[in-house]
């Protein structure tokens, strides 16, 4: 669920930040969310083989 509302923020194709992204899931949801799920979905996916968002600085990302 929550992988999925990440995905859909950043289908905007902007580049964004990861405190900006968790708002943005929270209120995709409805409900609250850990900032660690966001940010360690994030930083998993950036480092995979095959990412499916790229971290472009400090806190910045996007998808693939």
């Amino acid at each position: 669920m929550v992988p999925k509302a990440i995905e859909r923020v950043l289908d905007v194709g902007e580049p964004m930040r990861a405190r900006d992204i968790h708002a943005e899931v929270e209120g995709l949801l409805g409900m609250s969310v850990p900032a660690s799920s966001v940010e360690n979905w994030l930083a998993k996916q950036a480092q995979d083989p095959h990412p499916r968002v790229v971290r472009l600085g400090r806190e910045r990302y996007r998808l693939v």
